[in-house]
């Protein structure tokens, strides 16, 4: 099963501004002529600018079809970023689940507790996780009442 990002329209703002940034490096790249772009560390700088912008630009607007939460035989992933690889909680591993606003706080084994940010899923979502967790852990809503 997997949960993705919740619609928001500051994602789609977000890559925009990241890519109006990239395009407006590369405009400056054109300018600087092709021969320059690897003399000069400005050059250099701004092919630099005009990659992560547009990486940064599509990865926020692909928000939406990013799976967040993945659920697999042995536990869940959760999705970390560009950058670093999911991160696996094993359903054996875990004790309990607290449940404090829009975080869910899991207790393992070793006393480490791990966060997990719910204000990127849906409600609906959020309940399907809670489903499966409460097959293997007890979940406890911490919420006031």
């Amino acid at each position: 099963m997997e949960l993705k990002y919740k619609k928001n329209i500051l994602w789609k703002i977000a890559g925009a501004v990241w890519f109006i940034l990239g395009f407006g490096a590369f405009i400056m790249l054109y300018q600087l002529g092709i021969n320059n772009v690897f003399r000069t560390t400005i050059g250099v700088q701004l092919l630099l600018i005009t990659l992560i912008s547009t990486s940064l630009g599509r990865q926020y607007l692909r928000m939406t079809s990013i799976s967040y939460i993945t659920v697999v035989e042995v536990g869940i992933s959760q999705y970390m970023g560009l950058i670093r690889k999911p991160r696996l909680y094993e359903f054996n591993q875990m004790k309990e689940g607290h449940l404090k606003g829009k975080k869910l706080l899991l207790s393992m084994k070793d006393d480490k507790v791990n966060k997990i940010g719910l204000d990127v899923l849906a409600s609906e979502d959020i309940e399907r996780l809670t489903d499966v967790l409460t097959k293997h852990i007890a979940i406890i809503n911490d919420e006031k009442k």
